[in-house]
Parts: structure tokens; sequence; C-alpha cells
């Protein structure tokens, strides 16, 4: 990607806003979804996604507590 110059950048973000247009379009074209239903799909997957994620970082959290809680003890 070439060096980009100071008035580039509004140029970017047009390019940036049309591309999720199209994407979005296809979406809508593939699923045959609405805009409300695909954003609601996407909503739903994300909230599951960052649901997994807390998990982890729980469980990871209380793996790491627990040799330090071992060594307290003694």
């Amino acid at each position: 990607m070439p060096n980009k110059q100071a008035g580039e950048v509004g140029n970017t973000r047009e390019w940036t806003r049309i591309k999720g247009k199209n994407i979005c379009a296809n979406l809508r074209e593939l699923t045959k979804k609405t805009d409300a239903q695909v954003y609601a799909d996407f909503e739903k997957k994300s909230s599951q996604i960052m649901q997994r994620a807390l998990e982890w970082f729980f469980r990871a959290a209380l793996s790491l507590k627990e040799p330090f809680l071992r060594i307290e003890k003694y």
C-alpha cells in the first residue's frame, strides 16, 4: 500500500464507508434478511463471543490464583 498523503484520509474513509455498505448489501443478498435481522444476528454472535472470552478470562484468572493460594497456605 503506498504512503498516504495528508489529503487522502477523507478518500480512505469514503472507501471504507462504501466497502462497508457493499459488505452489508452482500450479506443481505446472501441471507435474504433485512438490515435489522443482519444487525440482530451480528449482535447475538458478538455477545456470544464476548461471553466466551469472559469465561475464558475468569477460568485463566482462577487457575493462576490457585498456585498462589497453595504457596500462602505453607
